[in-house]
């Protein structure tokens, strides 16, 4: 059976994964829509630089199985030398269009930005991927990756940084028992018109709707001479998103710096550039006020970290009210006194001060939606578990998937004619995501 009848494309080398990466960028239809790619071996590049897989212009549409294999130690010099003038895409993935990532660890990717040569420099940056749309599905996709931006030209900088622990910027997108680890600091040693927009999950969203359930997010951001809009799990929420939030582990950690690079003993002080917004939830919301609770909704959302009580960064009106549509929230402490700076503690529906990260790391370790896929630890922070009960189906799912394209192979050797069973595939591991 030749390679190119199959519909399961196996990547088994890093050589391997740069062919299927280049096939995308160049819109090759036999290596993108409707194809499914299975994951066979982990891939480590040795810190080389690689490209995104896609483009702003030439997306992914298909099904990737991670395997529960890994892609790590990887970088983006290329990348940043031919796109300085400009806006710098970097992710694994470039654009997400209606694709399909299921069990897939990205490790540390390498991304420093330093002098950069052009003053509206705008790097957008995602765990996993650049963009990605309303069709989106990932499950059981882990992130870890540190990125840091230090600009120390004499030249104010007016580029805005969109950085996310999974995507840089969501139109929208299913996310089910994913994992993010991010460490983000970007610093311009020159007050500029600049601003930095990043969250834990994505830095910006539009229109459309995201889901995240069952999702664990540790992450610690640190901005200094720039406006910033900062979230655990959004930094920008804007359009008429509707968030529909579920069980989710955020230990999350904010820093502001001042112009030496030392930190400031409070994030809220807007005196030192335009503004510094953000939340342990969202940093700025922006999106229509949805008060059916059917629509868009908070419930079961477990914060620790610095400052965790504060949900939601400033606005240009009521749209950090999760009085109408949040419930179960547990923080490891009241809201701050500075409500004009946020939500206020009676703008959430049964919000729960436990006092402590240990407190709340004990209620989200007892919510199996949680528990079956992390376990959070005395400090708040998320440590997957491996053979977790939402791995279980992807086991049995490798194994299916090397019977089902041994079977085609024959199929096609008996008969000479082409069999595709992956439509069952893609039903079965939805459901596993559900």
């Amino acid at each position: 059976m030749c390679f190119a009848q199959r519909p399961l494309l196996v990547i088994n080398s890093t050589s391997q994964w740069l062919l299927f990466a280049n096939k995308i960028n160049a819109n090759d239809s036999n290596f993108n829509s409707n194809k499914f790619f299975l994951l066979a071996n982990d891939l480590d590049f040795a810190n080389n630089s690689i490209n995104p897989v896609g483009s702003s212009s030439s997306g992914f549409y298909g099904t990737l199985y991670g395997n529960k294999h890994s892609v790590k130690s990887f970088n983006f010099s290329s990348v940043y030398t031919a796109n300085k003038a400009g806006t710098v895409r970097i992710g694994l993935f470039d654009r997400l269009v209606g694709a399909k990532i299921y069990d897939l660890t990205v490790k540390n990717p390498t991304i420093t930005i330093t002098n950069s040569t052009n003053t509206s420099s705008a790097p957008y940056i995602g765990g996993l991927a650049v963009q990605c749309d309303s069709n989106t599905l990932l499950c059981n996709v882990s992130t870890t990756i540190t990125a840091n931006r230090n600009d120390t030209t004499t030249t104010a900088t007016s580029g805005s940084d969109i950085w996310g622990g999974l995507v840089a910027y969501a139109t929208g997108g299913k996310f089910y028992k994913c994992q993010t680890y991010a460490t983000f600091s970007s610093q311009h040693k020159v007050r500029g018109s600049g601003s930095a927009n990043i969250g834990g999950i994505a830095g910006s969203t539009g229109t459309g709707t995201l889901i995240l359930q069952s999702c664990a997010i540790r992450v610690s951001i640190t901005v200094g001479g720039h406006s910033a809009l900062v979230g655990g799990v959004l930094g920008v929420s804007t359009g008429t998103l509707t968030n529909q939030f579920s069980n989710l582990a955020i230990n999350c950690n904010l820093y502001k710096k001042d112009l030496a690079g030392n930190i400031m003993s409070d994030i809220n002080i807007g005196t030192y550039d335009s503004s510094c917004d953000w939340g342990s939830i969202i940093g700025w919301n922006g999106d229509v006020v949805y008060t059916d609770a059917t629509k868009s909704f908070y419930k079961n959302i477990y914060i620790t970290g610095n400052h965790a009580g504060q949900l939601c960064g400033t606005t240009g009106g009521p749209y950090c009210n999760f009085a109408l549509k949040s419930s179960n929230i547990y923080c490891n402490g009241a809201a701050p006194s500075k409500t004009q700076w946020g939500a206020a503690l009676n703008d959430c529906k049964n919000y729960t001060n436990s006092g402590s990260d240990s407190a709340v790391a004990a209620k989200a370790n007892a919510d199996t939606n949680i528990s079956n896929y992390f376990t959070i630890s005395s400090t708040g922070v998320p440590t997957s578990k491996l053979n977790g009960t939402g791995n279980i189906g992807f086991v049995h799912c490798a194994i299916c998937l090397f019977l089902l394209v041994s079977f085609m192979d024959l199929f096609y050797m008996w008969t000479g004619r082409f069999l595709n069973c992956f439509l069952l595939i893609s039903l079965s591991t939805n459901l596993f995501c559900h």
